[in-house]
């Protein structure tokens, strides 16, 4: 049996690494409206966190769910948590630092999608964590 403090604790960073991700999401938000040089460089250390902080996630979920009997929303986190992981990187891949275009309807549709899914998946770990 686990220890509830334990288990709790877990919990509660978990939900505290996806709070933090969602801040950076905001970051990046805020930064997409900047029109100056810096803009880049501030682009390319966010999304470095928001990397650092979706790896954290995965890591102290695989914790969090081996301390809890949950398989069906262990199933449907890992969902999220790999689809939110994949159009992050998909984005990355095609929109580096030096490629983005504010004005591009394609870059804009890209980001959105970005943060949808980030949403998709706090909004979610709020109700079911």
């Amino acid at each position: 049996m686990n220890d509830p403090d334990e288990t709790d604790a877990s919990r509660r960073l978990l939900l505290e690494e996806i709070s933090t991700l969602e801040d950076i999401q905001g970051k990046l938000a805020a930064n997409e409206k900047r029109e100056d040089d810096g803009f880049r460089m501030e682009l390319a250390t966010l999304r470095r966190q928001a990397w650092e902080h979706i790896n954290s996630i995965k890591r102290i979920s695989r914790t969090y769910f081996d301390m809890v009997d949950e398989p069906e929303i262990k199933k449907d986190f890992c969902e999220l948590l790999v689809h939110m992981d994949q159009v992050q990187f998909e984005h990355q891949r095609k929109w580096r630092g030096l490629d983005v275009d504010h004005n591009d309807a394609r870059y804009r549709s890209s980001v959105q999608q970005v943060m949808r899914t980030n949403r998709e998946l706090t909004d979610w770990a709020r109700k079911k964590i």
